[in-house]
């Protein structure tokens, strides 16, 4: 169903099959992403976590690219929010960044502090020696994620999901007890 608009108006589509929808959707985030172009809105206005059809379609996206310009805009984004608390940009990081770890993209060593990714899914990401200190990773999925000598200094915390509990390193024996901090939001 194909709705012309004169321009300027909201202009109203819908699609028989999702996957018609999902591929004009990559299309238009790669060609954003390497012409320089500002992000598409959807991308900002909710979590995308849950399209697991969506997430599929922009993996082949961000490796069908030979042009790293589409990863290196994405990091751009996800480190904006070190420095902006606006919920849209949260939450287009969020979205990028489970698009680059479920690419297979690797933050090897990368310095992701501060950063804020609420409700990503970074579930089997490549994350070691990263820095999450201060970084707000509330309701992330940390599922199977590699994360060997990764700090988590004053990171919240809440509402992750992981498969496994963490190693806490620096201990030679059984933890019996922890602290939480008065918000409860760290241990």
């Amino acid at each position: 169903h194909l709705e012309i608009k004169p321009p300027h108006e909201e202009i109203t589509l819908s699609f028989p099959h999702d996957t018609i929808k999902n591929y004009f959707l990559v299309r238009g985030l790669k060609h954003k992403l390497l012409s320089g172009d500002a992000f598409p809105e959807w991308l900002s206005e909710k979590l995308v976590v849950e399209d697991q059809n969506l997430v599929r379609f922009m993996v082949e996206a961000f490796k069908d690219s030979a042009n790293s310009k589409m990863v290196c805009t994405s990091e751009i984004a996800i480190y904006a929010t070190k420095k902006c608390d606006e919920p849209k940009v949260i939450t287009r990081a969020a979205n990028l960044i489970t698009f680059l770890v479920a690419s297979n993209y690797s933050f090897y060593g990368k310095d992701l502090s501060d950063v804020k990714i609420r409700g990503a899914n970074i579930s089997d990401g490549i994350f070691h020696a990263c820095n999450f200190d201060r970084a707000d990773l509330t309701d992330v999925i940390l599922n199977n994620v590699k994360m060997d000598r990764a700090s988590f200094k004053n990171t919240n915390l809440k509402d992750v999901i992981f498969d496994t509990y963490p190693y806490l390193e620096g201990h030679s024996d059984i933890v019996r007890s922890v602290a939480f901090s008065p918000d409860g939001l760290k241990v």
